[in-house]
């Protein structure tokens, strides 16, 4: 508010604020993303009904603790804080018919001879990693489009851990009991547990092949646990191996609407059944969708090549050269739990040029994103437009943009006219005024990094009628996306010195 007037004459400092429109904002495209997958076995929330959520314990409470969709929701909104800050939804799709849930039995034997502590390890299951990376990609999109996620830091293929103390003297059925008290505190595992008689019987905790878990039983310096050393042995077998493939149903892609407004989706599968419902539901542009260039998410764990150690880098290949024309799916593979030698650059070079992303093994064991790309590598294109994340991402906030220009209220309803009479009808409009609003917005999409070479753009913009229908117009013209610094190539002289 101004104290002020012409007429003030008292000592004074006055500050006023005014907030003005800002001509180089772009309106850039607002993150959404969809989790897809499945609740516990017996849990009474519907499936095919999007939920909305920004926190893991509301999904665990709805959909079951340990569940796909929960520990799926766990990558999403971490507790260190550093996951998805950006609308994010929930869909229950139904479990595979006739699938089988993943059991194992841990048999204690023995004698406790020491007393000592143990911990049980079970791992983060893979198609966690989806739903990570597809929130921390969003996430920063969200705050700059034009950023590529090169060296982004993860939260996936963690070893959870569970301490249980055992004391000199205590029978099998004792330990199993202590153990499985201190899992029964862990909710968020993915799996249930029931004891006898210093049997230990763990089932996971919805049915379908990915339902497959690993749990180790070691001593507090990460030693097996073992007769000789401790009086007591705690063997691992499996009794009923997970089986069952899951899908999406049509009914629960069309929940994703044009009010819904996703631009990313993460997936608990990652068959090729799937990954082909993703690709028709998003693929080209749907004039259902308001946001387009949608991209989706699954994980799968490297292949090994006949027990040598080494990847199977020629499957993967083989699988992804299918998928040739797929700018929609981005699928994660690692080497999880890291049993397989490190690939060389050549190798990694050669499995992204084919559409499979790589990401970077730190030395402290948590991972980073590499280089994300898509499917998408068509035959003699040297660089295609829709090979990286970030490509697609600056197309989808390209045509967010001009949409939300030309769909809004000045251009709802327009007449056209030639220009060279004047009019007093305010919905009229000239091909010169489309030229200046497509302008503008290439003009906005410069400053923000997405585009570079604007004026040359801005020069090629050709707007006519078309020769067929007059009440068409056609808008052509060449945008340059910005570059990315994915390589630095340096070439140094060396020489000595003589002086």
């Amino acid at each position: 508010m101004n104290i002020l007037n012409d007429n003030s004459i008292a000592s004074a400092v006055n500050i006023n604020m005014k907030h003005v429109s800002n001509p180089d904002a772009a309106k850039l495209r607002p993150e959404k993303v969809i989790c897809i997958g499945q609740g516990a076995t017996g849990n009474t929330a519907k499936v095919n009904k999007l939920v909305y959520s920004s926190n893991a314990d509301d999904i665990g409470t709805t959909y079951g603790f340990g569940s796909p969709l929960h520990r799926m929701a766990k990558k999403l909104f971490p507790k260190a804080g550093n996951g998805s800050n950006v609308d994010t939804y929930f869909l229950q799709v139904e479990a595979p018919t006739g699938g089988k849930a993943e059991i194992k039995t841990a048999t204690v034997t023995g004698t406790a001879s020491k007393t000592f502590n143990g911990i049980i390890k079970y791992r983060d299951l893979v198609f966690e990693a989806a739903a990570d990376v597809a929130g921390k990609v969003a996430t920063s999109t969200n705050n700059n489009p034009a950023q590529d996620t090169r060296k982004m830091d993860l939260n996936i293929f963690e070893t959870n851990k569970i301490y249980f103390a055992v004391s000199k003297g205590m029978t099998e059925a004792e330990i199993a009991a202590t153990i499985a008290e201190c899992l029964a505190q862990d909710i968020e595992k993915p799996f249930n547990v029931t004891v006898e008689n210093g049997v230990l019987t763990l089932t996971a905790k919805w049915v379908g092949s990915d339902s497959a878990f690993e749990v180790e039983f070691v001593d507090e310096n990460d030693n097996t646990i073992a007769t000789a050393t401790h009086g007591i042995k705690i063997e691992i077998a499996r009794t009923t191996e997970s089986a069952g493939v899951g899908t999406i149903s049509d009914a629960a892609l069309a929940l994703i609407d044009e009010e819904t407004m996703v631009t990313r989706v993460a997936v608990q599968y990652a068959t090729t059944t799937v990954l082909d419902k993703l690709k028709e539901k998003f693929n080209a542009f749907h004039d259902g969708l308001k946001s387009q260039y949608v991209l989706c998410y699954s994980a799968i764990i490297a292949p090994e090549k006949d027990t040598t150690g080494k990847w199977d880098t020629e499957t993967l290949k083989t699988n992804a050269d299918l998928r040739k024309d797929d700018y929609v799916n981005v699928q994660i593979v690692a080497d999880y739990p890291g049993r397989l030698q490190k690939l060389e650059y050549k190798e990694r070079d050669r499995l992204l040029k084919s559409g499979i992303p790589n990401l970077i093994l730190k030395s402290n064991g948590t991972w980073q994103i590499g280089d994300l790309c898509t499917f998408y590598h068509p035959e003699n294109e040297q660089n295609p437009a829709y090979r990286f994340d970030r490509t697609v991402t600056l197309a989808g906030n390209i045509t967010y943009i001009i949409r939300q220009i030309f769909e809004g209220e000045e251009w709802k309803s327009v007449i056209f006219v030639d220009g060279s009479e004047p009019t007093t009808n305010p919905a009229a409009k000239t091909l010169k005024d489309v030229r200046a609003a497509v302008n503008k917005v290439i003009g906005v999409l410069g400053r923000n990094a997405i585009l570079t070479n604007v004026q040359e753009s801005q020069k090629l913009t050709t707007v006519r009628f078309n020769t067929v229908n007059p009440d068409r117009i056609d808008i052509l013209n060449k945008l340059f996306y910005s570059n990315c610094g994915r390589i630095y190539n340096f070439e140094n002289l060396t020489s000595f010195n003589y002086k």
